[in-house]
């Protein structure tokens, strides 16, 4: 029996850009992905129906409608529907075009780890002594070990946590064993990841930014310092900068003047330097700013944020804040674990997905390396999420990967593609888990503002996305007849007016359309 693919088909010429299951081979990725047996029931109806005139395909023509809009300025835009229950295509038009595809990245990234690691998986971080803990006369004579697994939740503002309250718990904990002060070193093993913070593919000019922040095995607070800027107490004075937390290592250039009346201040770092830049006029008698600059070498800031605590609940390290070094690992099987924290999984992705947190994504398909891949580090994440990819159908020339995020504009997939991840995911024992820490519309994350209308508060669940030019947004809608269905509009080489702003409009108005008519 010849298996027949479904098709959307309206009656009228098919637009020249749109690809139907018709229009593609036979053998094409697109077309393998929805070749089902339940496709045999449509063809057993058809025999059963009278040649008359099809109504209108209103899904189509709604779509095609917005897509339209001279707003779009000659945009190039992919998008696909897909009704998961049956693999039926509902409308494709562009949908195999590799296009950046921005924060809708962490779609891939969610899902091979949700994939590779388990909805049950944890981080870890863990305080270790050198060796079993022997305190005499207040005098613990040797090291003390901060071990990182990955968790970007410590110390993490994103995860509601104030940056040093775990560090607070720990030294309590010591001050209760009796520790005044350790003879050796407080010694970071960052060696669960890679110590390629940063990916070459990031704009070095926005490196200081948080959205850029680096990635490493020992995170805290995002991997930033806090840099409030206060007036000083008479016009012309110089600024009052101050960092929180505060590492020894990270200095203050303050260029920053206190003015009658206007206020400016901006924040800037070299990358690899050790010197925040902070420049322009805060206003006198007001409450100045505060925001966030990327700190370099990640573990040393979280040791030594840690040193500086245990010294203020008086505690003393007589040594240095260092990186683990062969000797120390070697002795591993010594060290005494002191304490842990443990972070579940799904509690990560629901940030990353929900507040499109870019030091989170990062971590994660690092984690998926080092856990399934046998090294912590982007290309053996990616190892894992390509081979998720290739178990799909689609072949290593139909995409390429380059970081988990979506920062790199390098990261760049077709609608099809992102819509087939959104089945599996649908049909997979994590399928309701994954879908609930994705954005509600009207609701939540970054779609809490968006579709917030009572006819669509709720109905999708998707994941936004947004570089220069680039728009992006991606996920499930349920619609009103009943069902629900995958999406995944992707707008690439925006160059009309309003910028992003127009970009989501596009977006919103293709949901509803969906919602409407799916």
């Amino acid at each position: 029996m010849r298996i027949l693919q479904a098709h959307r088909h309206t009656g009228r010429r098919r637009r020249e850009g749109r690809t139907s299951a018709a229009a593609r081979p036979a053998g094409s990725p697109g077309a393998r992905l929805i070749i089902l047996a339940l496709i045999l029931c449509q063809v057993a109806i058809g025999a059963l129906v009278s040649p008359v005139a099809e109504e209108p395909d209103r899904l189509a023509t709604e779509i095609d409608a917005v897509l339209a809009d001279e707003g779009l300025g000659g945009a190039e835009v992919g998008v696909s529907v897909v009704a998961p229950a049956s693999g039926r295509v509902l409308y494709a038009r562009n949908n195999m075009a590799r296009l950046i595809v921005a924060s809708n990245q962490k779609i891939v990234t969610a899902a091979v780890a949700l994939r590779e690691l388990g909805p049950g998986y944890e981080f870890e971080t863990s305080l270790f002594a050198s060796t079993p803990l022997s305190v005499s006369e207040g005098v613990f004579d040797g090291d003390l070990i901060l071990r990182g697994g990955a968790d970007p939740t410590l110390g993490s503002p994103s995860a509601g946590e104030e940056p040093l309250e775990q560090f607070e718990r720990w030294a309590e904990l010591l001050r209760s064993d009796g520790v005044q002060r350790v003879s050796g070193d407080m010694v970071v093993d960052d060696t669960f990841l890679d110590r390629r913070h940063v990916h070459p593919d990031w704009p070095r000019v926005q490196l200081y930014h948080p959205y850029c922040a680096p990635v490493s095995a020992l995170s805290l607070n995002d991997n930033c310092v806090t840099v409030s800027v206060k007036p000083g107490a008479n016009v012309g004075d110089p600024a009052v900068v101050a960092l929180t937390p505060a590492p020894r290592f990270l200095k203050v250039a303050n260029r920053c003047t206190t003015s009658s009346k206007q206020q400016t201040i901006w924040f800037t770092r070299a990358p690899d330097s050790l010197i925040i830049e902070v420049g322009g006029q805060v206003k006198h008698k007001s409450g100045g700013y505060s925001g966030q600059v990327t700190v370099p070498e990640p573990a040393l800031f979280a040791g030594d944020v840690f040193a500086g605590v245990l010294k203020r609940s008086g505690i003393e390290v007589a040594g240095k804040v260092r990186l683990a070094a062969g000797a120390d690992l070697e002795r591993r099987s010594q060290w005494q674990r002191l304490a842990s924290r443990r972070t579940p999984l799904v509690g990560v992705l629901e940030i990353m997905l929900k507040q499109s947190n870019n030091v989170y994504a990062e971590h994660v398909i690092k984690t998926v390396g080092a856990v399934k891949g046998g090294r912590g580090s982007w290309a053996a994440g990616l190892a894992r999420a390509e081979a998720m990819l290739k178990e799909l159908h689609f072949n290593a020339d139909e995409f390429e990967l380059a970081d988990g995020s979506g920062m790199s504009r390098n990261n760049r997939l077709p609608s099809s593609l992102i819509c087939a991840v959104l089945v599996a995911m649908d049909r997979s024992e994590s399928g309701d888990t994954f879908r609930v820490l994705l954005p509600s519309s009207g609701t939540d994350g970054s779609l809490a503002r968006r579709l917030s209308d009572p006819d669509y508060r709720d109905r999708v669940h998707a994941k936004t996305g947004y570089l220069r030019g680039v728009g992006a947004l991606s996920g499930y809608a349920e619609t009103r007849s009943g069902i629900r269905v995958a999406f995944s509009i992707l707008i690439n080489n925006f160059k009309g007016e309003g910028g992003n702003r127009t970009m989501k409009d596009i977006e919103n108005r293709i949901a509803k359309a969906i919602v409407d008519n799916g």
